[in-house]
């Protein structure tokens, strides 16, 4: 797991723990980890960190905002398509080149930083990390549209397990909960 991927995952964990059963917390964690962290092909850890740990999940997997056959493949051509532009160099994405997310990256504008496979970080013309920014790969309305569509999946499924997690009840009865509880009052109170 990321680093922070504790203290995100206490938001959940916490009153998961202590309003249900810990089968259906544990349950209601695993979920969590798959709502915020993606499985991947294409993160990889950068040499200089100092840290060899093969990544399989990342909270900005390109495979979670570009999440079908047509996106991803569009996805990967940008990125190919730029390395070689920028650095001369061909190659393929998740196989020659990974992407390793920016510490500044958020769920709207993610930042990826160029390495190859092993772990050594591409450079510009100036000397600096190559860098993919969501924003530049969403200049097509396709890859917005499909990025927009994932991110919204991604942000219903957290607040989902948020609410099931804080008052054990799906989205949909806790957004009803109001009309439960005064359809349930008329009528114990008719029965009066």
């Amino acid at each position: 797991m990321p680093a922070g991927a504790v203290d995100r995952l206490m938001v959940i964990a916490q009153p998961a723990y202590a309003f249900l059963s810990t089968s259906e917390a544990d349950g209601m964690l695993e979920s969590a980890i798959d709502a915020i962290y993606a499985k991947t092909d294409l993160i990889k850890m950068p040499d200089n960190i100092g840290y060899r740990a093969e990544i399989t999940r990342s909270e900005f997997a390109p495979e979670r905002f570009y999440p079908d056959d047509q996106s991803q493949g569009a996805f990967a051509d940008f990125v190919n398509k730029r390395i070689t532009s920028v650095t001369g160099n061909t190659g393929v994405l998740g196989t020659d080149y990974f992407l390793y997310p920016s510490s500044q990256s958020t769920n709207r504008q993610i930042r990826w930083f160029v390495v190859d496979a092993e772990g050594q970080y591409l450079h510009n013309s100036e000397g600096r990390p190559l860098v993919i920014n969501s924003s530049n790969v969403n200049r097509a309305a396709s890859m917005k549209s499909a990025f927009d569509a994932a991110l919204d999946k991604k942000l219903d499924e957290a607040r989902a397990l948020r609410t099931l997690a804080m008052t054990g009840m799906e989205p949909e009865t806790a957004e009803n909960l109001e009309e439960i509880v005064k359809g349930f009052n008329e009528g114990v109170l008719a029965d009066e």
